[in-house]
């Protein structure tokens, strides 16, 4: 219905709602779907092509519904959630897609828990070994009698290497920094300590007292104090330190697998003497009697042994090499 003028005619056209809650005008098409099941679209009101009708047109165009969000993740690590819908449109009857659904979060850790395993350590009784999870940031207890993981507990970043000194371990978290001291009893952390860059290996000098942690990337050995787990000293070793093995009297080798050597410091916290070995050294070992030293090359092949009596003439140097091939 044509208005007494433009602007009438205009206001007409777009609609209304009345006060008994009916629709005119463009606006009527909003009770469309409910009546014929079907929602019409309006491209255009020839001749009355004017700003506020092509406002309303804009606005009053039927939007379809938005599209639904994606799917999480499906991916090791908890699933994310789902991608929110995409908006309806505009219009009378554009409405909100729904939200993505949302994935189950899953784990690559095996269902004994365990996650890129690196160390172990038995505890004092022998009844646990506890292992290191590099992968997850965690250390599993295993029990020994039914050979069940029965506690996982949240470390650090990147736990390498673990020790024990009577019921408390310490585990070097290479990715942190630091060492989380654990009570093997309760299997739970009670301190974090601060130490070197990259902390790989780890040992408890033999009367408990000190716990010498390797430090790979600050080529340092960082000494704590065990009866309050402070780091009291700092040793400056070899290049790239990864593994630490105490003599009975305390004397401490550390293997140097950049420098190709081994530290030997004195249970001052000195180093008197450097020995040189195969290339790159990685882990060692002392015999329980004391007297020898073997050394794993990892690029070299081959193992070093040393001779570590100190009764020995010959004590602190290499008396012989081990090759990967087999003699005879």
């Amino acid at each position: 219905k044509e208005g007494a003028d433009e602007a009438a005619t205009t206001s007409a056209l777009i609609g209304t709602t009345t006060a008994d809650g009916k629709y005119t005008g463009m606006k009527a098409l909003l009770a469309a779907k409910a009546r014929v099941g079907m929602v019409p679209r309006i491209l255009g009101v020839p001749g009355m092509d004017s700003l506020p009708v092509a406002t309303a047109l804009v606005a009053g165009a039927v939007g379809g519904k938005g599209g639904s969000g994606g799917s999480g993740g499906t991916l090791a690590g908890t699933g994310g959630r789902g991608g929110s819908g995409g908006s309806g449109g505009v219009g009378f009857d554009g409405a909100a897609g729904t939200n993505g659904s949302v994935t189950s979060p899953q784990s690559t850790a095996t269902t004994s828990g365990l996650n890129v395993a690196w160390g172990t350590a038995l505890s004092s009784d022998g009844t646990k070994l506890f292992v290191t999870n590099s992968g997850g940031n965690t250390v599993s207890v295993i029990n020994t009698a039914t050979n069940t993981v029965v506690a996982t507990i949240n470390v650090g970043n990147n736990p390498r290497n673990i020790a024990i000194n009577g019921t408390t371990a310490y585990v070097t978290n290479q990715g942190g920094g630091t060492v989380s001291v654990i009570n093997t009893a309760t299997n739970a952390v009670t301190q974090t300590i601060t130490v070197g860059t990259e902390p790989t290996g780890v040992a408890v000098s033999p009367d408990g007292t000190k716990v010498y942690v390797a430090n790979f990337s600050s080529n340092t050995v960082s000494v704590i104090r065990t009866s309050d787990n402070t780091v009291t000293q700092t040793i400056n070793a070899g290049g790239a330190p990864t593994d630490v093995a105490f003599r009975a009297d305390g004397t401490a080798y550390v293997t140097n697998s950049t420098g190709n050597s081994i530290s030997v410091i004195n249970p001052a916290g000195t180093v008197t003497q450097t020995i040189a070995v195969g290339s790159s050294p990685v882990t060692n070992v002392i015999l329980p009697s004391g007297t020898k030293m073997y050394v794993s090359n990892l690029a070299g092949n081959s193992v070093s042994v040393i001779d570590t009596d100190p009764a020995s003439p010959t004590v602190n140097t290499v008396i012989a090499t081990i090759t990967t091939s087999i003699s005879g």
